[in-house]
């Protein structure tokens, strides 16, 4: 498919799971031992596309190439050219980036999102793109993977999209985050257009969408469009219903949707939140050798050796694990040092992190370098990098980092 490019979007700054972005890049945080962006670098890989450009921060840059020098980022007809923002632009929208390196896009684009996590084929949404002759193609997915936040309780938006579109057309007239909802919403140009128009809230935007290379190429005549999600995609679906003298191109864009059928794939995550991103941590683990003969289960675990017990886990292979522990549900990262009757249930711990002897750590995510210490029980936390849990020490519901100025977590109990 060498007519076709496609655009890997890893610049994101990752604002809404800032708990775990502020010292790594999202697309780089680990999600069954590997860097996210290695999924949505997959599916592209399975479409045949050979020119992938993947746009990320200079601050960035040298860690994803590094890591695309490895033979397991790489495919025999693929070329990834990593593409980095300049510092003094780190505020850039998707929409500036583009426009910045447009250059390099000279044919129809499939754009990913970062954070796109799925074993479903991005073939069939293609098809559809090329067969209508569309401007725009979005794919939708009912069954985007969201969960339960650890940490403390706040109010958080479902990252869910309000989406007009004709079931049977495939054609779509609008859509708009959640967070713009209670702006007031004029379907005037667009309502009675197509026919048997359904609105729902049950679809999410996947922030994965084809598009021509005439739709790139208004971003270099409308310099205030900042985003494609916030500003280009709009822009497309109120231009196909407008009078044909009205356009900027010699007739209308048309707007298709592509919505993910569930015997295309049984996983499909937007990773952008930490509601889905501590989900998808977990979820995957089945579908990993669905998804590629590359990825691994991980060291196998020996109960009648060991009397540890790993049930539906990961376990990072270079990590050590003691007798007598319990591992349920729960991805276990590099260099991972687990003392012996310790509990990991629910969980995601990062690379480097030590547990105690008799620690019981339940949904709760441990950052890169952290130490549990003996009998300490953490429950629906997140624990920042390199932070110290104290022996006997019980959280629940908390958000430890360095910005707590050293507080003492020692038992008060």
């Amino acid at each position: 498919m060498s007519e076709l490019q496609a655009v890997l979007l890893c610049a994101g700054s990752g604002n809404r799971m800032p708990e775990l972005t502020e010292h790594l890049s999202k697309s780089l945080l680990p999600v069954a031992g590997i860097p996210m962006f290695w999924f949505p670098l997959n599916s592209i890989s399975k479409t045949g596309v050979r020119d992938v450009k993947l746009i990320t921060c200079e601050e960035y840059r040298a860690e994803y190439e590094k890591l695309l020098e490895d033979p397991f980022y790489q495919w025999d007809h693929m070329q990834v050219e990593v593409l980095s923002l300049p510092r003094d632009h780190d505020d850039w929208g998707t929409g500036d980036a583009f426009r910045h390196f447009q250059p390099k896009f000279t044919h129809d684009v499939l754009v990913v999102s970062g954070d796109f996590i799925s074993d479903m084929s991005l073939t069939p949404m293609i098809e559809l793109f090329r067969c209508e002759s569309a401007t725009l193609c979005m794919l939708l997915s009912e069954h985007c993977i969201t969960g339960n936040i650890p940490g403390p309780k706040v109010r958080r938006s479902k990252g869910r999209d309000l989406v007009a579109w004709c079931e049977q057309s495939k054609r779509i007239a609008f859509c708009s985050p959640e967070e713009d909802f209670e702006k007031s919403i004029s379907g005037d140009s667009w309502i009675n257009r197509l026919n048997e128009l359904t609105l729902t809230a049950k679809l999410n935007d996947c922030h994965v969408y084809l598009l021509r290379n005439s739709a790139i190429e208004l971003l270099a005549t409308h310099k205030n469009f900042a985003s494609l999600k916030a500003d280009l995609v709009p822009f497309l679906l109120n231009k196909q219903f407008e009078p044909a003298a009205s356009c900027e191109s010699k007739s209308p864009p048309t707007c298709f949707v592509y919505v993910q059928p569930v015997q295309n794939g049984t996983i499909v995550a937007h990773a952008n939140n930490l509601g889905s991103y501590f989900e998808i941590s977990k979820t995957i683990l089945k579908a990993l050798p669905r998804i590629s003969p590359r990825l691994t289960l991980g060291q196998e675990i020996n109960f009648k050796a060991t009397g540890t017990s790993c049930i539906s886990s990961r376990v990072g292979d270079s990590s050590k694990i003691s007798a007598g522990v319990v591992i349920k549900m729960s991805s276990i990262g590099e260099h991972v040092l687990i003392d012996e009757k310790a509990r990991i249930q629910g969980s995601v711990v990062m690379d480097r992190v030590e547990i105690g002897k008799g620690a019981h750590i339940s949904m709760s995510i441990l950052c890169p370098g952290v130490k549990v210490m003996d009998g300490a029980e953490v429950v629906n936390c997140i624990i920042s990098n390199d932070q110290v849990v104290h022996p006997n020490v019980k959280l629940q519901n908390e958000l430890l980092e360095a910005e707590s100025d050293g507080e003492d977590w020692r038992n008060e109990f």
